[in-house]
């Protein structure tokens, strides 16, 4: 990444040979100063663009003979950040779960998904008036009217033609304007969880601030009741004790922010919601529930608990 002032305009009997340059896509590799991979952002979901120290860009450019970093900084802005393709299931085993993607919005505000439309991979137009909120996720399947979607009683739509490769393919979403809003290339080439591509698993994004067209933000985890609930994973803010308990838990957060929290049946029914300060600690009081096994959701990070 460079600075500039001007557009850079090649002719048809001209090349143009960049350097220096950090790419996630193909690069001039015939010149030894470009880079290939990941750059390794802090959180380029809500378009905090500094590096990591792990960051391939760190000290890999050039400026006056003297190593500098690759890229530019600037202020995070203020608007919302995108949906974002966050699970595929490509259902190897041609179970009663349906193929689907999920789009997750990783913003705490709704977002309107009116016209948006798939153009790679699969071909799906999402209906008008379409919402989804803050932190929860929508179903993309090639069949909608399958009991699993109806008995988890889950925002749902059917796309229209095509179906998921078992062995990977790219998938690209627009907007309504025609502006893409996500892509990515899942492929089954040792660098994609391999267990995805094997049986009953999903594909399924690691953490919201993640950029999810690279394989290592990705795992694969085996399909089981957690999926009733369309968990997204995040890195854990928060602790539930103790676990068992006869009813009262304690939750302890990490995240100093105002917390909703929602409480789930085995089966995925949502039996308590409430929105909490979380200051330090906060009493979740299932003392009056049956014994058994709940989902309890802070935030976007879920907690399994054993009720006695």
């Amino acid at each position: 990444v460079y600075k500039r002032q001007k557009p850079l305009f090649v002719d048809a009997k001209s090349t143009l040979q960049s350097a220096y340059c950090l790419t996630d896509f193909a690069t001039d590799t015939s010149y030894p100063l470009n880079l290939q991979g990941n750059p390794k952002f802090t959180n380029p979901t809500f378009f905090d663009f500094h590096l990591q120290p792990n960051s391939l860009a760190l000290n890999a450019g050039m400026e006056n003979g003297a190593a500098i970093d690759l890229g530019t900084v600037f202020p995070q802005p203020s608007f919302e950040p995108n949906v974002m393709i966050s699970q595929i299931f490509t259902n190897l085993e041609n179970s009663n779960i349906p193929e689907f993607l999920t789009l997750y919005n990783p913003s705490n505000k709704t977002a309107d998904l009116s016209g948006y439309v798939f153009t790679k991979g699969i071909s799906a137009v999402i209906p008008e008036g379409v919402f989804l909120e803050g932190k929860e996720v929508l179903f993309l399947t090639k069949d909608a009217s399958a009991s699993i979607w109806v008995e988890q009683n889950k925002q749902v739509v059917e796309w229209q033609s095509g179906k998921l490769s078992n062995t990977g393919e790219s998938l690209q979403l627009q907007d309504r304007f025609g502006i893409t809003i996500d892509h990515l290339k899942y492929q089954e080439d040792g660098r994609w969880p391999g267990n995805a591509f094997e049986g009953q698993y999903v594909l399924q994004m690691k953490n919201e601030a993640l950029e999810n067209h690279f394989a290592e933000s990705w795992t694969a985890v085996k399909i089981d009741e957690a999926f009733a609930l369309g968990i997204f994973p995040v890195d854990v803010f928060s602790e539930i004790y103790p676990n068992p308990s006869t009813g009262f838990f304690t939750i302890k957060s990490l995240n100093k922010n105002n917390q909703h929290i929602k409480v789930f049946s085995l089966s995925g029914q949502l039996l308590l919601e409430s929105q909490f300060e979380m200051q330090d600690i906060y009493t979740l009081d299932l003392s009056l529930f049956p014994r058994g096994i709940y989902y309890v959701k802070v935030g976007a990070e879920v907690h399994k608990l054993l009720k006695l």
